[in-house]
């Protein structure tokens, strides 16, 4: 009993305590905790994606913690309740997700954006020509709307804005109106090199509504990358596209789509683009260094983005000599 309750306590508790009553406390806490419904769809239907994210994550780490003690212990119930709760998450966020495809979010009267910008994916899969067609109908509403087709990608053998300008030429877009953005590996670099696209651009830079465009499942980390990527003197709304083109069917849509927005929540990316809005900044009146949010701070976020993310780190040097302007206003 001592080793367990050691363990117990250090681990539940983070409390050196030699008792059982932290590790019951822990457990009778859990089981009151409440996952209310009607917050996960508010969250979800505002595009705080950051919020779902970490309420599912803090749920399922408790859940890990609990599961270390199941021989010692009872733990059917609590983990039966919190497995229920993560559960719940994932199916509000399905149902709504489902709902909204072919919507725009947040949702506005009379919407008529200044410009597309279309995310890049895989070809071939259904999905990203599935968000090439919307782009296509989108553009003929309006024959002068910009384009930008984003996405690098980390096949070296086919660059994704290309193939995505190609796709919408052979529709019968004006090239004149399509943009590449083609240095982006992820989505947070989909956002931050867009916005440079857009800031660099005579065409582009006095443009402040822009539709992201990107599958249904993808939409919400999405909009929360490029809310905070994104300085203020712009705003973002986004499209939920569907997953796969018009008239194609593939008779697991529907198991593929559930698995894809799971996948999502779990996804340890948004974690670690929260991570890249916060910068050691002094802060005189506590006489130390503290976390400063950098959110909107397009050029912080950037330069953070090469010190710790692991995708573009390697190539730091690149980067930095392609965007010096960002250098230059630290």
């Amino acid at each position: 009993m001592f080793k367990f309750t050691f363990i117990a306590t250090m681990i539940l508790s983070s409390s050196f305590v030699f008792a059982e009553r932290p590790l019951n406390e822990k457990i009778e806490n859990l089981n009151k905790i409440t996952v209310s419904e009607k917050e996960i769809k508010e969250a979800i239907e505002s595009n705080k994606f950051e919020y779902i994210y970490a309420l599912h994550s803090n749920i399922s780490l408790q859940n890990e913690k609990i599961n270390q003690f199941k021989e010692f212990i009872n733990t059917t119930d609590t983990q039966k309740k919190l497995n229920n709760d993560e559960q719940l998450i994932v199916t509000h966020a399905y149902d709504f997700i489902k709902s909204s495809t072919h919507k725009v979010y947040p949702p506005q009267k009379n919407y008529k954006p200044d410009g597309i910008i279309v995310l890049g994916a895989k070809n071939g899969l259904g999905i990203l020509e599935s968000r090439l067609d919307i782009a296509y109908t989108l553009s003929l509403l309006d024959p002068e709307i910009p384009i930008i087709v984003s996405g690098k990608g980390r096949d070296k053998t086919f660059i994704e804005a290309k193939y995505m300008s190609d796709y919408l030429i052979k529709k019968g877009v004006d090239p004149k109106r399509i943009h590449m953005e083609n240095e982006s590996l992820d989505t947070v670099g989909n956002a931050i090199f867009s916005q440079f696209l857009i800031s660099k651009t005579p065409q582009l830079k006095d443009k402040k509504e822009w539709l992201v465009i990107t599958n249904n499942y993808h939409a919400m980390r999405s909009g929360y990358i490029f809310k905070n990527v994104f300085s203020r003197d712009y705003h973002v709304s986004l499209y939920y596209a569907p997953l796969l083109p018009e008239g194609e069917k593939n008779e697991n849509e529907d198991s593929i789509f559930k698995r894809l927005v799971t996948d999502e929540i779990k996804s340890k990316s948004t974690a670690q683009f929260t991570d890249l809005l916060k910068i050691k900044e002094y802060n005189q009146k506590k006489d130390k260094f503290i976390n400063a949010m950098i959110s909107n701070k397009t050029c912080a976020i950037f330069i953070n983005m090469l010190s710790k993310h692991g995708l573009y780190k390697e190539e730091k040097k690149y980067y930095i000599d392609k965007y010096p302007h960002c250098i230059d206003s630290k």
